[in-house]
């Protein structure tokens, strides 16, 4: 991953912001984007450029960065990039790993998140995560899995916050597999 445009062949902008890159490192990783730069057919395959404008920028980011190093930061810095939270960093990466084909990458995120709930089930934003976690993710996800999961583990100390209240009154699937996980115990 250069940001010097003279060694890439593919031009990636995440929110306005340019990123160069290599279609062979890319696409032999990824069908999503083999798809995109070597069918003719689709407009990156003619101009190798594609933009992203959608989701979480640094969460492209971390997806670019991962095929270069088959890893991504937890604290990047971006130029002009807002940093997210860090509860939702994880499943926002691994969400743009599912809709680019990279299994690799989700079971990195999923491995990140498990540890970054380790602590992170006290933070204030642990309901907001459980909620996106549900919205971006289809019901067999481990993501899905794993916040029910510490949820159950921690049920006790979350019945006090009224932020967690909230999702569970919510109903929906969070609350059958937060059941399902506390039958477990």
């Amino acid at each position: 991953m250069f940001n010097k445009q003279e060694y890439s062949d593919i031009t990636v902008k995440i929110h306005g912001t340019k990123l160069y890159a290599h279609r062979f490192v890319i696409c032999v990783q990824s069908r999503y984007f083999a798809k995109a730069f070597q069918d003719k057919t689709f407009k990156e395959g003619n101009t190798g450029e594609i933009s992203f404008d959608q989701d979480s920028p640094l969460a492209h980011w971390g997806v670019f960065e991962y095929l270069y190093t088959g890893d991504y930061s937890d604290n990047l810095n971006v130029e002009g990039l807002q940093d997210d939270p860090a509860l939702l960093k994880d499943p926002r990466v691994y969400y743009l790993a599912e809709k680019f084909f990279l299994e690799g990458l989700k079971e990195l995120a999923l491995s990140k998140l498990k540890d970054r709930l380790k602590k992170g089930w006290q933070s204030k934003i642990f309901p907001v995560c459980v909620e996106e976690i549900y919205a971006i993710t289809s019901s067999s996800s481990s993501m899905r899995v794993a916040v029910a999961k510490i949820a159950a583990e921690h049920g006790k100390d979350l019945q006090e916050e009224e932020t967690f209240l909230d999702l569970l009154h919510g109903g929906g699937e969070f609350v059958v597999d937060f059941y399902k996980a506390l039958r477990i115990w």
